[in-house]
């Protein structure tokens, strides 16, 4: 898959569902313990990993395995920093140059923009959001995406840079994403059949743990689960209006508040500093005026 085309919020969204669904059956076919219920994403990552290495019998070619995901190691090394702004808890930080990001929105758009040529060196992986999305079901993504980024949208301006909160733009893009899906059985279908192909890719001869992943991976592809996954989006997509809207507010009024804030600080500067930005011949012409007046007064 290419990088390029990878969606950053919708691969971490498969990511999510995948070891949330698969974790606890690997677990119990493995050797390795259950991570704590408190133990990081980080830790849970490391987990899922150790227990997929454990049990695939074809490495190179099972797109569950971590070394497959084209971003593995950028979600791993994945971390934040507490923010001094008041209205911003947390900032988000790039693993490989350490700036920090006021949302994830803004750390994927950094991470496309300046350091994507990492992953370009890694064609043989696979795009999460396209391969695992497929396997789980393009509607589960969608809607584990909304549960975990709510906010992924440009926080403070729109793409216009007029100054409106993008609120109203959040919801009208997920409205269409969501209507956008109707439930075709073929395509269903087809993601049924791949989604049993690929575990059997991975697991081959280990039919009781190929038949358990199979019920939780593959057997919800179709139009009744799918319908149902949609409706559920739409109706978080309703409910969480008044915090989109309270959300996009509240970093509008940092925004403007900061702007306020900078724009003083450099009419103080300015005031303060004024005599320094005067021309050398304007400066000596007026010392020149000063010192003609004291000689009149003497």
């Amino acid at each position: 898959d290419d990088p390029l085309l990878c969606d950053r919020r919708g691969s971490r969204a498969a990511l999510s569902l995948l070891m949330n669904k698969t974790i606890p059956i690997l677990q119990h076919y493995s050797n390795y313990p259950l991570p704590n219920i408190n133990s990081n994403h980080h830790d849970y990552m490391q987990s899922y990993k150790i227990f997929i290495s454990d049990l695939i019998t074809n490495p190179s070619k099972c797109i569950l395995n971590p070394k497959s995901d084209i971003y593995w190691n950028e979600e791993l090394h994945y971390s934040t920093q507490p923010s001094r702004y008041k209205k911003q808890k947390i900032l988000h930080k790039c693993a490989t140059c350490g700036k920090t990001f006021l949302s994830r929105f803004y750390l994927d758009q950094h991470m496309e923009n300046k350091h994507d040529l990492i992953h370009h060196h890694h064609q043989e992986r696979i795009c999460p959001a396209n391969q695992i999305c497929k396997l789980l079901g393009g509607s589960l993504c969608d809607r584990q995406s909304l549960k975990d980024e709510p906010y992924y949208a440009p926080g403070m301006y729109d793409s216009s840079n007029t100054g409106k909160v993008s609120a109203q733009s959040i919801q009208r893009k997920y409205q269409n994403q969501i209507d956008s899906q109707p439930c075709d059985p073929q395509t269903l279908q087809m993601s049924r059949e791949f989604c049993r192909d690929s575990i059997t890719t991975c697991f081959a001869g280990m039919d009781d743990l190929m038949n358990e992943m199979d019920k939780v991976l593959c057997e919800t592809h179709n139009c009744r689960h799918h319908l149902e996954m949609l409706h559920s989006v739409k109706i978080t997509v309703h409910d969480m209006k008044a915090e989109w809207d309270r959300h996009a507010n509240e970093l509008n009024s940092f925004g403007w508040g900061f702007i306020l804030f900078c724009l003083a600080g450099l009419v103080w500067i300015i005031w303060n500093n004024g005599s320094h930005w005067i021309s050398p011949t304007r400066r000596k012409g007026n010392q020149r005026k000063i010192d003609m007046g004291k000689r009149k007064k003497l």
